[in-house]
């Protein structure tokens, strides 16, 4: 008879890091700490022949000329036996279809802020119950995973939505957009977002949808300096009241920190939590 599979330590640790931000790179494995990078392939090539997790075929390219990594995910046979070992949970496996090489990067950027949550976290004693991206497992047809429809309002799908207890009792919300406005970092798409945003704040809907007492964050990240100070420079009435709950990064600031250094759309920079 043949001895059951049993995974290694760093395969373990690469099933709970694949259930947990759904998108991996090797690079984000070695970073979460999952295991050594010249190790990470050998492990993980062993449970992918085991049919537990599945990743891209080739590293993809964009535009004919930048090469992404390659991304692995868990599979729905992965899923149920993550499950079933000690310490396992409840996920659903994913069967990856991306459309566009931007939907990769964009795909990336969120996965890297969602990543940089759960490190400040963490390392600052916080819990984060809960986080959605919009392309988890459980999105159907044109309903992503964070789909919320609020009347008057239409379909609200954020790039993410989670939760971030900052104290016993007191759990704030983060709703996430990620804008990287294409090839040339345009922001016209963002811009047309604004007003929606706005309302959504000035009527606190998402709130109201959670039933959450503590308030939202909304967290604008943009994928370089560049569009950053450009989105910030011409933010619409940037000392009204109603943006008071919009925190600005790009991708590379979150490195130095998570919770510290967001701007405000008036200017002045602040932690995201009184922590």
């Amino acid at each position: 008879m043949t001895a059951a599979f049993e995974p290694s330590a760093i395969q373990r640790r690469a099933l709970t890091a694949l259930a947990t931000y759904t998108t991996l790179t090797l690079s984000l494995m070695a970073e979460l700490k999952v295991g050594p990078r010249r190790q990470l392939g050998a492990e993980l090539a062993t449970l992918e022949r085991k049919g537990w997790i599945g990743s891209t075929a080739e590293a993809p390219l964009v535009s004919g000329v930048k090469r992404l990594p390659f991304l692995f995910w868990l599979t729905p046979r992965g899923a149920e036996t993550f499950a079933a070992l000690p310490g396992g949970f409840p996920v659903r496996g994913a069967a990856m279809t991306l459309d566009t090489m931007r939907e990769i990067e964009h795909r990336l950027g969120i996965v890297a802020v969602h990543v940089a949550l759960r490190q400040w976290a963490a390392d600052s004693g916080v819990n984060v119950p809960w986080f959605v991206s919009d392309f988890d497992p459980r999105a159907a047809a044109l309903h992503k995973a964070t789909t919320l429809t609020f009347g008057g309002l239409g379909r609200f799908q954020p790039d993410g939505i989670g939760a971030v207890e900052t104290a016993p009792g007191e759990t704030r919300l983060v709703v996430l957009e990620v804008e990287r406005g294409g090839a040339q970092g345009q922001l016209q798409t963002f811009r047309r977002k604004l007003p929606y945003l706005r309302q959504l704040s000035e009527r606190r809907l998402v709130e109201r949808e959670y039933e959450s007492p503590f308030g939202v964050r909304f967290l604008v990240v943009f994928a370089t300096a560049n569009m950053r100070e450009r989105a910030l420079r011409r933010w619409p009435e940037p000392g009204a009241a109603v943006w008071e709950r919009f925190f600005v990064k790009d991708l590379d600031e979150l490195k130095g920190g998570f919770n510290g250094g967001w701007w405000r759309p008036g200017g002045e920079r602040r932690p995201l939590f009184p922590i």
